[in-house]
């Protein structure tokens, strides 16, 4: 799976309610174009931040910083070229990044990472990186252990604070 293909299905999942609210978007460099019901919007460093709706596709340039803040609950940074969608649930897709930061203050926070696997994070950190050879780097920054299960694999894995994993399939010689 390459880099510029990568999707990331973001739930949130949080007691009391599934909701989140909705996401604060501030693009602190670079450009991106925001889709919002068929209108494109042009943003840059200079444009206050947004409240997105639940429906909304965004897409920033090769020197773009942007972040989601989910107030008191969660927040999603990403560094590089990046195309997310969001969706009602509230569901993030990430269609390419070069890097990506995720905390979750509370609750709990499940990425799906097709072809890759999936995990869960419960109050704690991620890093999340593309490779060039196609398979994404998760680092626990802190917090909770990480519950990772990778494809293809039967049982889920722990990932403890300050521990890396690689997930994906190995490129062939």
């Amino acid at each position: 799976m390459k880099c510029a293909v990568l999707l990331l299905a973001v739930a949130a999942l949080f007691p009391g309610g599934n909701e989140l609210g909705r996401a604060r978007l501030a693009l602190e460099a670079g450009s991106a174009d925001l889709v919002v019901g068929g209108a494109v919007r042009s943003l840059t460093r200079r444009s206050p931040p947004e409240t997105l709706p639940a429906d909304a596709y965004l897409e920033a340039g090769a020197s773009s910083r942007l972040t989601l803040r989910w107030p008191e609950a969660a927040s999603l940074t990403l560094t590089g070229p990046a195309a997310l969608e969001l969706a009602p649930g509230p569901r993030l897709t990430l269609v390419r990044c070069r890097t990506a930061e995720l905390e979750v203050r509370r609750g709990r926070l499940e990425l799906e990472l097709p072809g890759c696997g999936s995990l869960a994070l419960e109050g704690g950190a991620v890093g999340l990186s593309c490779l060039p050879d196609g398979r994404v780097e998760l680092t626990n920054r802190g917090g909770s252990p990480l519950t990772v299960r990778a494809a293809g694999e039967p049982a889920p894995r722990r990932l403890a604070p300050g521990r890396t994993l690689r997930l994906g399939a190995r490129p062939r010689p």
